[in-house]
């Protein structure tokens, strides 16, 4: 069993520190120790952890032995400046892969990177040193050393992505993009174009059409009373999961199951699978 060291007091750390457990939950004895944490700031350890593990030091004071690292540090520049002082003192960090992670046999992880729980990592992918994922990485993709990507991140087919990289959460890249070095994609944005370096990226979409919604208590459990007050007149892309509608209607008739019937206002005299339509 192998001592451990997380560097880093704040909640990447602790989220890192329940893959430790549930990698040595995999096996008849655990495989990884625990000594602590290093950090020169962060949250209150010893309380969230039920007084479990404690702050051993500092960045600055801590002094290397046999132990191995685990970087527990989502900032990409952070994660340089602290790697490269520990390992200057000799430090060895290990890769952190959790058992629910699908990882392509054909992909390459670089040192010290951690593979967060129900994330993937496809056929032919190049995850380089200190690297967070914590999303989806396709087959082909490539990325640099110090890049972190947050809950959620999506990146498709052949894309490449420089050092100190950071993806907010929800964002995503399309195939065959080049992302550069240094970059900061912000939460939700969707990428369809090469980014350079050193850019701070923002994509904005139109905000979704505003609607109210009144629903009545169910009379009995076969029936319902569902009605709908639009404040717009443009509802083209309402419900638009559902094939039965009107076009240019002002709603689209839905139905959700056999159970349910819905009467709907503001619509033609028509009748869609039960639904009674009322015009205004």
């Amino acid at each position: 069993m192998e001592d451990v060291v997380i560097v880093g007091a704040g909640s990447a750390a602790r989220d890192y520190l329940q893959i430790i457990f549930d990698i040595n939950s995999q096996f008849d004895e655990p495989r990884y120790n625990v000594k602590g944490f290093i950090a020169d700031s962060g949250v209150d350890i010893n309380s969230l952890t039920r007084k479990k593990y404690n702050v051993l030091s500092t960045i600055a004071d801590w002094i290397v032995g046999n132990e191995k690292y685990v970087m527990g540090v989502a900032d990409p520049f952070v994660k340089k400046e602290l790697s490269e002082k520990l390992i200057a003192k000799g430090a060895k960090f290990i890769t952190l892969i959790h058992p629910t992670a699908q990882v392509n046999q054909f992909a390459k992880i670089g040192k010290g990177s951690i593979i967060c729980p129900f994330c993937k990592v496809g056929a032919n992918a190049k995850i380089g040193n200190f690297v967070t994922v914590d999303g989806y990485v396709e087959h082909d993709n490539k990325i640099d050393n110090f890049v972190t990507l947050s809950s959620g991140t999506r990146l498709t087919g052949y894309v490449t992505v420089g050092k100190q990289t950071f993806f907010g959460a929800m964002s995503s890249v399309k195939p065959h993009t080049k992302i550069g070095k240094n970059c900061f994609i912000t939460m939700g944005s969707v990428i369809t174009k090469n980014v350079p370096d050193n850019t701070y990226v923002k994509t904005k979409f139109s905000q979704t059409e505003k609607y109210n919604i009144r629903i009545t208590p169910p009379l009995t459990h076969r029936q319902s009373q569902i009605k709908f007050s639009f404040t717009k007149t443009n509802y083209t892309d309402f419900f638009s999961h559902n094939r039965y509608f009107k076009k240019n209607s002002l709603c689209r008739i839905f139905s959700f199951s056999k159970l349910w019937r819905h009467r709907m206002n503001n619509l033609p005299n028509k009748t869609y699978r039960g639904a009674k339509c009322k015009s205004s």
